[in-house]
C-alpha cells in the first residue's frame, strides 16, 4: 500500500514539475520590457514624421502599450501559479516518508505500478522513461 502511494505521490510531483516547467516558458515569453521599449520608440518616431503618419505611429505606440499592460498582467498571473504549483510540490516532497533502501522486488513492483499508469494515461512515455531509470539506478 505504501508503494502505492508512493508511485502516485511520485507521479503527482512528476506532472507538477512538467507543469512548473510549462509555467516558466509561458513566463519566458511574455516579454512586457520589449512591448513598452517599442511603445516608447514609436511614441517618439511620431515627432519626427508628418501628422497623418504620426497619428498612426502613435496608435500603434498606444497598442503597444497596451500589449506591454497586458503582458505584465500575464507575468502577474504566471508568477502566482508558479508559487502555487512549487508549494504543492513542497508539500508533497514534504510528505513523503524517508524509507529504507529498496530491494529488487520493491523496485521492480514500482515499475509495474508506473507501467499501468502509463497503460491508464494518468502519466506520458518520458515521465514514465524518466522515473524508471531513477528507480533502476536505485538497485
Amino acid at each position: 500500500m505504501s508503494d502505492q502511494l508512493s508511485v502516485s505521490r511520485d507521479a503527482q510531483y512528476l506532472k507538477l514539475d512538467n507543469e512548473l516547467r510549462d509555467l516558466k516558458q509561458q513566463r519566458q515569453k511574455a516579454r512586457p520590457a520589449l512591448y513598452l521599449l517599442l511603445a516608447i520608440i514609436l511614441g517618439l518616431l511620431g515627432f519626427f514624421v508628418p501628422i497623418p503618419i504620426a497619428i498612426f505611429v502613435w496608435l500603434f505606440a498606444l497598442a503597444s502599450l497596451l500589449a506591454a499592460i497586458t503582458a505584465v498582467a500575464k507575468v502577474n498571473s504566471l508568477n502566482g501559479q508558479i508559487a502555487k504549483v512549487e508549494a504543492r510540490m513542497k508539500s508533497i516532497a514534504s510528505a513523503a516518508p524517508s524509507a529504507p533502501a529498496p530491494t529488487t522486488a520493491s523496485v521492480t513492483d514500482k515499475i509495474v505500478q508506473l507501467q499501468g499508469l502509463l497503460d491508464k494515461k494518468l502519466i506520458t512515455q518520458e515521465e514514465f522513461d524518466a522515473k524508471k531509470a531513477e528507480l533502476l539506478k536505485q538497485i
